[in-house]
């Protein structure tokens, strides 16, 4: 019996400890991932949308100021989306280490509260009868 106890305290605070950072670096990464950051970063000035321009006059300078305007546009537009993206994929990397943050302290003293626990239920079990 005590060597459950020895054994169970020693996977408690070694391997399930690591275990819970590991997880938390894999949902970090998912999310990372899963918003495309570094391609996001990589293109981040880059047009939304791609519209091809055929028949524009080389010497028709309002061809010319409407494409340059329509691109400008577009990169703009192409950044604010990614800017979105880029902060919803932060913002749920940080509530990921928040959540897991908190997982951690709970699972320090989790054995407290259940050894505490019994010893209350015992206590009102015994003044009770």
């Amino acid at each position: 019996m005590f060597r459950l106890f020895i054994d169970y305290t020693t996977w408690h605070y070694t391997h399930a400890v690591v275990n819970i950072f590991k997880l938390t670096k894999e949902f970090v990464r998912f999310f990372l991932n899963l918003f495309s950051m570094s391609l996001f970063l990589r293109t981040l000035f880059s047009p939304l949308f791609s519209i091809p321009v055929d028949d524009v006059g080389r010497n028709d300078i309002s061809d010319v100021i409407a494409v340059f305007v329509g691109g400008v546009i577009l990169r703009i537009l192409g950044a604010f989306f990614r800017l979105c993206l880029i902060a919803l994929g932060l913002l749920l990397s940080i509530f990921t280490i928040t959540f897991f943050s908190i997982v951690f302290v709970l699972w320090f003293t989790m054995p407290a509260v259940f050894i505490v626990g019994v010893y209350y239920l015992i206590g009102t079990i015994f003044t009770t009868i």
